[in-house]
């Protein structure tokens, strides 16, 4: 929690305003933190700012923002299909612990407005399920692994 404080501090004395914190993980004796930004509540992943902070010091050790800087603008969000709809992209196997609007990256250095489904399976593990925004089928499939060290993304 004080790595997170830290971090979100630096961002905002370096003028990265609306930062949301994502996934993180601990590593080498510090904690790796993803932030994205947000759009009129929309998680913009492209946007992405990577903050390292020392556990044994609390200083920032390491910043990157190539995500956000080749990424960040305003942009024009099309109206979403209802989020019940959308939500049959989401296998019958899983159960949806939350959802909201994301813009996600594509091949081609594209992007997709999704429905993004955060679901756990029956014996516990995480996925997300992006379901696109305009026709409601499934985008993209991750795996989420998770331990007392943080969180990957596959």
């Amino acid at each position: 929690e004080e790595a997170l404080a830290k971090a979100e501090d630096f961002l905002q004395a370096h003028g990265y305003s609306d930062m949301a914190p994502g996934y993180w993980t601990k590593e080498e004796g510090s904690l790796l933190i993803s932030y994205h930004a947000a759009q009129e509540g929309v998680v913009c992943y492209p946007d992405l700012i990577k903050v390292r902070v020392g556990l044994a010091s609390g200083r920032i050790v390491g910043f990157e923002a190539r995500g956000y800087l080749m990424s960040h603008r305003t942009r024009e969000l099309a109206e979403p299909i209802p989020v019940e709809e959308a939500r049959s992209a989401v296998a019958p196997g899983l159960t949806v612990l939350g959802e909201r609007l994301a813009i996600i990256p594509t091949e081609g250095k594209a992007e997709k407005l999704c429905w993004e489904f955060t679901c756990a399976d029956g014996e516990g593990t995480h996925f997300v399920v992006y379901a696109d925004a305009a026709t409601g089928a499934e985008t993209k499939l991750l795996l989420l692994l998770e331990d007392e060290n943080g969180t990957l993304v596959y």
